[in-house]
């Protein structure tokens, strides 16, 4: 029997995703490890999810899908700008999980107005090519229009992160660019995030991954008119 493609590598595949990137170069493991969809590696992401897919709402304004930069945004913050807000996010998340959390036929009962979709650091802190990434991230974009064809869809691009913020800096960069040549909206969060590369930054957690409510605050700033 001929083996199946994984959806979101077909995707990739037909729309030329695998080109995308020109500075770094992906093996087709690279490529699948990031677009075969992957379960939760813990019980209490798994959990998260289960309560995360029942959404209370059959028409969202905007929904919030990837890792913990998007689990954490508070409510009472992103609702200022829209609401319904259906926060999709789960800690720990990769491109992989996020596939597979899309997979879900129960969340075309949900429909966005606009998804904003919170991923791609810790595929890079993992080790992940830039290209690798890349075409996940992609996939994802793919299988979001594909559950919800009417929804915008954009990305917040990778954040700045650790020391003076330049950990993983020229990956991030690849990153970012080929998602700005994609097609969709994205936003840059350079400049309302980082307190001009001044540390403490107090849109930063003491991590220097994770946003403080002063970081969300500017971030709900810099998406607010986006429709």
């Amino acid at each position: 029997m001929q083996a199946k493609i994984p959806f979101p590598l077909l995707i990739a595949l037909l729309s030329g995703f695998c080109k995308a990137s020109q500075a770094s170069e992906c093996s087709d493991i690279d490529r699948l490890v990031a677009t075969t969809p992957s379960p939760p590696s813990t019980v209490a992401r798994w959990t998260t999810f289960q309560k995360k897919q029942s959404s209370p709402f059959k028409r969202v304004e905007i929904a919030l899908i990837g890792d913990s930069l998007a689990e954490y945004w508070p409510a009472q913050i992103i609702e200022k700008a829209f609401r319904p807000v259906w926060n999709f996010g789960v800690g720990g998340d990769q491109t992989e999980q996020v596939l597979w959390r899309l997979s879900s036929d129960r969340l075309r009962e949900t429909t966005p107005d606009r998804v904003l979709i919170v991923l791609g650091t810790n595929d890079l802190y993992n080790r992940q090519k830039p290209c690798g990434v890349i075409v996940g991230l992609r996939a994802v974009v793919g299988r979001v229009k594909e559950l919800w064809p009417s929804t915008t869809v954009a990305f917040l691009e990778i954040p700045p992160r650790g020391r003076d913020f330049t950990e993983l800096s020229a990956q991030r960069a690849e990153v970012n660019q080929a998602m700005r040549d994609s097609g969709i909206k994205t936003f840059s969060v350079n400049e309302a995030l980082t307190c001009s590369g001044r540390q403490p930054c107090e849109n930063y957690q003491s991590d220097n991954l994770h946003f403080s409510v002063k970081g969300y605050e500017a971030l709900t700033d810099l998406i607010q008119n986006w429709r």
